[in-house]
């Protein structure tokens, strides 16, 4: 079975040859802009706190520190810097090959 990008890489014909359409493209690609990455790290360190904040309750530990119920709130506020950043990030690419494109 073809795999996913293939499928979405064939032409009008039905070739398969993807010869310049994934040039660039990785397994795993990093994203570009710097507010994606402050979000992302955001949001792993929202996801450490909120680990810290919910395994003591395992133990019968129901009284948190405020600062540590706080701190998970980093969580939301990093995948919303995230989503924003790439959003913005999306809509700067797409203008910029618009521009390109002469549109």
């Amino acid at each position: 079975m073809p795999s996913p990008i293939r499928l979405l890489a064939r032409g009008a014909a039905g070739t398969t040859d993807t010869a310049g359409i994934l040039d660039g493209v990785s397994s795993f690609a990093l994203p570009r802009s710097r507010a994606v990455r402050v979000g992302l790290a955001l949001f792993v360190l929202g996801l450490g706190f909120i680990a810290a904040d919910v395994l003591p309750f395992f133990a019968d530990d129901h009284d948190t520190p405020l600062w540590l119920n706080l701190a998970c709130l980093l969580a939301p506020a990093g995948f919303a810097v995230a989503v924003w950043a790439g959003l913005r990030a999306g809509r700067e690419e797409q203008r910029a090959a618009l521009r390109e494109l002469g549109g």
